[in-house]
């Protein structure tokens, strides 16, 4: 049996994120870091330990741990022993974040956080249109692929799942983070297209 990944244009209307009621915190205060590198401090205590790295803001949505972070550094957090980084990875894209829409820049962080700046042509955004989830023990990529691979057309074979073939919905269909290991119930990739 074959089947192509929903659109989502078919789906029914998406309901509205959950409101957001929680305080971001200005992060500007900690640009200066103390590592020579914008938003990056470190502190090491005087008896020997492990290094330990905190990162936050991989995505500009992820907020939580920019909070924690926050939090640490206004309390003046040192270690015991051993040293301790706390680093704000993404933070032009936390400051671009909209309350009001949380899903909106997902797509365009994503392309900008896993992609080599070596010098790049203008970066395009990707409209993220489905989430392919795996729904058997038995799911495979029919091909190898890659973070942001583009299929240049629709109707290629992209796995099979428990016997169903799934499909590209459309030419030119990029694959978004696909899992290197398949589990049932998870997401084994989302399909996205460039947007002017």
């Amino acid at each position: 049996m074959s089947q192509s990944a929903p659109s989502a244009a078919a789906s029914s209307t998406q309901p509205a994120p959950p409101p957001i009621e929680i305080r971001f915190p200005e992060l500007e205060r900690w640009a200066e870091g103390n590592t020579g590198i914008p938003y990056v401090w470190r502190f090491a205590a005087e008896r020997p330990g492990p290094h330990v790295v905190v990162q936050a803001l991989t995505h500009g949505n992820e907020v939580c741990g920019a909070i924690v972070i926050d939090w640490l550094l206004a309390n003046g957090f040192r270690p015991v022993r051993g040293t301790a980084t706390l680093v704000f990875a993404n933070v032009a894209a936390y400051q671009s974040f909209e309350v009001n829409d949380p899903f909106g820049m997902i797509a365009a962080d994503l392309f900008d956080a896993h992609v080599d700046h070596a010098p790049l042509p203008a970066q395009k955004a990707i409209e993220v249109t489905d989430a392919v989830t795996i729904a058997s023990d038995g799911f495979e990529f029919a091909m190898p692929v890659r973070g942001l691979m583009v299929v240049e057309r629709a109707g290629t074979l992209l796995a099979r799942d428990d016997g169903n073939e799934i499909r590209t919905p459309y030419d030119r269909c990029v694959l978004i983070m696909p899992t290197r290991r398949p589990k049932k119930g998870e997401t084994a990739v989302r399909l996205g297209r460039f947007v002017a």
